[in-house]
């Protein structure tokens, strides 16, 4: 979802999206070369300490001061979907992630 999101704005060959084991530093350079430069979008000090940790671990971070106000928690998404308020999940993703999402029906 993030890929597509990505892919929209034109950006899918300038930010590879590479999951890796935050819990594991040891190994994140079997993940991640060691001068990438990582982004981190801080809504809260969890994303603060998690900049922190990579910045700690050798890694170029770029900390990207989030809005608090704009804030949307996967809740908010799943609960939506659950409710089978499509429109109400479309509105709380950007339209590339939306566009990857599957059509989901929920059983009640």
């Amino acid at each position: 979802m993030i890929q597509s999101a990505l892919d929209q704005q034109g950006l899918q060959n300038r930010c590879p999206i590479v999951p890796f084991p935050l819990d594991r530093p040891a190994v994140w350079t079997n993940y991640i070369p060691e001068d990438a430069t990582q982004f981190v979008r801080a809504f809260t000090e969890w994303e603060r300490d998690k900049a922190q940790l990579l910045q700690s671990g050798g890694y170029a971070v770029r900390l990207l001061d989030g809005d608090p106000n704009k804030v949307v928690r996967a809740t908010e998404i799943r609960e939506a979907l659950a409710r089978g308020d499509e429109a109400g999940w479309r509105s709380l993703v950007p339209d590339g992630v939306a566009a990857a999402m599957p059509t989901w029906t929920v059983a009640k």
